[in-house]
């Protein structure tokens, strides 16, 4: 005998009720998202919407309902509920609804307000569904986005030096192979500068490890201002540091290699009043593609080469790879 209005007047007036009977049924069939809420907070949950779905049946406002599903459904979200857990629940209360209306009418005149609220609870699926979705959508895409940055992260915590701020060695292995291939293919010249502390083992016995690592910082400072910006620094080892000339024959390697020693030697902190070590000086070797090396590996030994030759020269001093050979 029911209409929808009449429907509708009847579930919002019990809303109470059948909310209460709904959860018994759910729990009773053992649907996990709601065994594992507060029995008092899903009732309450469940009488808000069947109020909603009465309110709906009354003014045909489908608008109305579908934004009140969507906020139940974003709450049921972040709470973890399981997405098929709540749409069997939808379809548990329509059939508890078409129990009760069945009960109340002829199955005849019943049938309208049945088909009626069959579709209201149908909306209520489609949009539940919808709203997981574009949730879910969103959980991915910010879960994506910190990863990309935890990898940006672990990425620039591999390639910058912790205490200098300078590039690592790997930066060196990926980067000096490519500038040899290019400077090859295009018939150009390459230069790399190493140079290291003289004295350092020495200058950490005497002062500190504290007293090394401000050197050391002190040093990435100094330096830079001596390069070009397409010039690559990085530190190789503890005292050892490279630089990347490319397009750059070894004569001015040498005058760039000069350059950094002598701002080192100029740099007031590194001055001998200030530590009993002594005065902090580099030594600085050069090499050149293609000149005295055919690989990226030959241009890193020999650039090595030639600092140790400095160093065999009395220190403080720069020297070539072709002085090291003789």
């Amino acid at each position: 005998m029911p209409d929808a209005h009449s429907l509708g007047d009847a579930l919002v007036a019990d809303a109470g009720g059948i909310a209460a009977a709904w959860v018994d049924r759910m729990l009773a069939a053992d649907g996990s998202g709601f065994t594992h809420r507060p029995r008092d907070e899903v009732r309450r949950t469940c009488e808000v919407y069947i109020t909603d779905l009465g309110h709906y049946l009354l003014h045909r406002d489908e608008r109305a309902l579908r934004i009140g599903v969507a906020k139940e459904a974003a709450r049921r979200c972040r709470i973890r509920f399981p997405l098929g857990d709540l749409v069997t629940g939808y379809r548990v209360l329509q059939d508890l609804l078409w129990e009760r209306v069945g009960r109340e009418g002829t199955s005849e005149s019943a049938g309208p307000a049945l088909w009626d609220l069959g579709g209201a609870i149908a909306v209520s699926i489609e949009e539940t569904v919808k709203e997981y979705q574009r949730l879910l959508a969103q959980q991915i895409a910010a879960h994506q986005q910190e990863m990309d940055e935890l990898s940006r992260q672990i990425q620039q915590s591999a390639s910058l030096d912790d205490l200098t701020g300078l590039f690592t060695v790997r930066v060196l292995n990926e980067y000096l192979p490519r500038e040899v291939q290019r400077a090859r293919r295009y018939q150009h010249l390459l230069s790399l500068v190493i140079f290291d502390v003289d004295d350092f083992s020495r200058l950490v016995d005497q002062s500190g490890t504290f007293e090394g690592d401000r050197v050391l910082k002190e040093l990435a400072e100094v330096v830079p201002g001596r390069v070009r910006e397409v010039d690559i620094m990085c530190r190789l080892d503890v005292d050892e540091f490279a630089v990347i000339l490319p397009e750059t024959p070894i004569a001015q390697a040498v005058m760039v290699a000069q350059r950094i020693r002598a701002a080192a030697e100029a740099h007031g902190f590194f001055a001998a009043e200030l530590r009993a070590s002594g005065p902090v000086r580099i030594s600085a070797g050069v090499a050149g593609f293609p000149d005295d090396a055919a690989t990226a590996e030959e241009l890193v030994e020999h650039a090595r080469r030639a600092c140790q030759h400095a160093k065999d020269l009395g220190k403080n001093h720069v020297a070539v790879y072709a002085e090291s050979r003789t």
